[in-house]
């Protein structure tokens, strides 16, 4: 391919100048002459929409951007490019040097009139597809899809490329790119350490990393892309760094990426122009080195919904989910946001203390990267990133089994180590015993850990609740849950055993941790209220008229007969049927399977579900204000989280002992 700004030569010379009124004597620069000399060369007006235009360059397919400046300095250099015998019809007063004399004597208003008149024309980009992705280099384009890699000539394709999108180097497609320093260095962040010290690959980190590197190299994104790649230490403490994260971004900008840098210990959210130096180019957002008061709820909204980018003096501008660049984090620490909305948003990847800042990259492969590299070098550099495009196409995400991103996380969740070690027998607790636990009994045992504890009036049901629940959402407890139950036919906060996940992955991980056996044939026949303390409606065979009347509490329960008061314990779901307005025992359903009739309307209808969630709680006085408390902070419902929206939904579910698809 050649880039040359030369124009077109023909064996007869282009002549956009001419005598003056037929006179002979004067030439004249000819405006609509030189609009179709530079259209005829492909410079024109490339049309975007009503408000964006571009006057733009194209050679082969591949267009840039140009300045007055450069045009200006395109025509001189075609007068240049004239022989030094030419003459305009043979009068030698006008020959070559005559012709340049007259160009830099071209008037403003000429000049201007030439721009303003320039062919206006629409054009399609090449650009990454759901099935397809292309890399562009100076020898040709690598269209990369999840069943091959195949080469494409620019001058043979159908649509145009940035010239800003094409990599400086001619590219050799390889598939044997293992002995790349970026893929030995890629291999060692990722490889883990044993007790004694010794090195363990990890196979499965490894894949994990290039995946995500492969995803953020492709430039398309479906609506159920909404992660954030976030790269963080392995390393409990946070004094690492110069484990390799920044060398890792550097890389995605030399594949092309236009990637945009943002602080990450000054983002603040509510700076309007915070993301000012994005624009449309843009295909990666680095919040770099983030640290403890990083707000990542901030990124929620954007990551799901689109990014709106102001400028400074300039209208903003709003991008769809689909045109928001993706966004990657670098940190020391942690982010602790495990809530639901938090965890569906990122994906992490620990980067070993392999190299720190007494052993570096250079002292390991003796070169710097980039900069003393050789063209073979950067040819298994490429072959190995675009290889990690098509491992993202062919499996996605690939996960692995974080090593010490739960550790880290509880401790920068909890309050110390004290707390934390508390809040871990609490747990093994509950998930031994099968037990239910009010916030105040928990309480009442954190405040007989010492003298202090006891005496320090910041030590309240809020602040251990807070706690607790930060241990179990950091550990993914889901065997635990804050929420109310009954004792003694009174309603009661505190944290009960949900049956349904005392199999799941990471309790089982946890049971095993702290060196509690499993028995794996009793895990689905666990009762609740085994301690014989807590009356908690678990148990379907010793349910009476009086318990039942208790749970309700309330004789107006609804007019159409169907009772949408559904109490679900975590083992099985337990429905009451009112079709007459008895309280009568034999009438008592137990179903596993939800009665949809009865259900639907609270489903369905966030109205419903207030009304459903105050009539459990006791609270309700028909203003719906209860509700609100849980997001607003109004009142403290003993969970720790007032005032919290991220986690109302979970003050929702819990009420109903079950997920519940809610609009926020």
């Amino acid at each position: 391919m050649v880039f040359e700004n030369n124009a077109v030569m023909q064996d007869t010379p282009y002549e956009f100048w001419q005598f003056k009124n037929n006179s002979k004597s004067e030439l004249v620069i000819n405006v609509s002459s030189v609009i179709n000399f530079l259209s005829y060369n492909n410079i024109y007006c490339y049309y975007k929409n009503n408000d964006i235009y571009y006057i733009v360059k194209e050679v082969n397919n591949v267009v840039e951007i140009v300045s007055e400046k450069a045009i200006m300095k395109f025509l001189q250099d075609y007068v240049n490019s004239l022989p030094d015998y030419y003459t305009y019809y043979n009068n030698a007063n006008f020959g070559k040097e005559a012709i340049k004399d007259l160009l830099k004597e071209i008037s403003v208003q000429q000049f201007n009139k030439i721009i303003q008149n320039l062919e206006i024309r629409e054009i399609e980009f090449l650009k990454d597809t759901k099935d397809v992705c292309y890399k562009y280099f100076k020898n040709c384009i690598i269209k990369i899809t999840r069943y091959g890699i195949e080469t494409l000539d620019y001058a043979k394709i159908d649509k145009k490329v940035w010239k800003s999108n094409i990599i400086d180097f001619d590219i050799t497609p390889i598939k044997d790119y293992d002995k790349a320093m970026a893929y030995e260095f890629h291999k060692l962040v990722t490889t883990t350490k044993d007790i004694e010290g010794n090195l363990i690959e990890d196979k499965q980190r490894f894949l994990s990393l290039r995946s995500a590197l492969g995803y953020l190299m492709y430039n398309y994104k479906r609506k159920i892309d909404t992660k954030a790649i976030v790269l963080c230490e392995e390393q409990i403490s946070d004094t690492g760094g110069r484990t390799g994260k920044t060398l890792t971004c550097t890389m995605l900008e030399q594949m092309g990426c236009n990637l945009v840098k943002i602080n990450g210990r000054n983002v603040n959210f509510n700076n309007r122009f915070l993301f000012q130096n994005v624009s449309e180019n843009t295909n990666i957002i680095l919040l770099d080195d983030t640290d403890k008061k990083f707000d990542f709820f901030g990124l929620y909204s954007i990551i799901t919904n689109g990014l709106t980018v102001e400028k400074k003096n300039k209208q903003a501008i709003q991008f769809t989910h689909q045109d928001t660049p993706k966004f990657i984090i670098t940190t020391n620490t942690v982010l602790t946001d495990e809530s639901n909305s938090g965890k569906s948003r990122k994906f992490e990847i620990e980067f070993t203390d392999y190299f720190n800042d007494e052993f570096t990259p250079l002292e390991r492969f003796q070169c710097i990267f980039f900069d003393d590299w050789d063209t073979n070098e950067w040819n298994l550099f490429y072959n190995y990133m675009i290889d990690n495009i098509q491992l993202f196409m062919q499996r996605g995400f690939i996960d692995y089994d974080r090593k010490n991103l739960k550790k880290r996380k509880t401790a920068e969740s909890v309050y110390d180590d004290i707390t934390e070690d508390f809040c871990n027998e609490i747990c093994i607790e509950i998930l031994t015993e099968k037990k239910n636990l009010t916030s105040q009994e928990i309480l009442d045992r954190y405040r007989k850990k010492s003298t202090e504890i006891a005496n320090n009036p910041k030590i309240n049901i809020n602040f251990i609740s807070r706690n607790l629940n930060s241990f179990i959402n950091s550990n993914n407890l889901k065997a635990i849950k804050n929420t109310y139950f009954y004792i003694d036919k009174k309603q009661v906060r505190g944290f009960i055993y949900v049956n349904r996940y005392a199999d799941s992955k990471d309790v089982i991980e946890f049971l095993k941790d702290n060196d509690i056996e499993i028995d794996t044939n009793d895990v689905n026949s666990i009762n609740f209220d085994t301690n014989g303390k807590n009356e908690t409606i678990n148990n379907t065979n010793n349910i009476t008229s009086e318990g039942k009347e208790d749970v309700y509490n309330n004789k107006e329960v609804n007019n159409n007969n169907s009772d949408v008061n559904s109490i679900k314990n975590d083992t099985n779901s337990i429905y009451y049927s009112t079709n007459d307005s008895k309280n009568t025992t034999n009438e008592v359903s137990v179903n596993v399977n939800s009665n949809n009739n009865e259900v639907s309307d609270t489903k369905n209808d966030v109205n419903s579900n207030i009304n459903a969630v105050n009539r459990k709680t006791n609270k309700d006085d028909g203003d719906g204000d209860d509700l609100r408390k849980m997001f607003y902070g109004d009142g403290d419902d003993g969970d720790g989280d007032d005032g919290d929206f991220a986690n109302a939904k979970d003050d929702i579910e819990a009420m109903f002992y079950e997920d519940i698809d809610l609009p926020f």
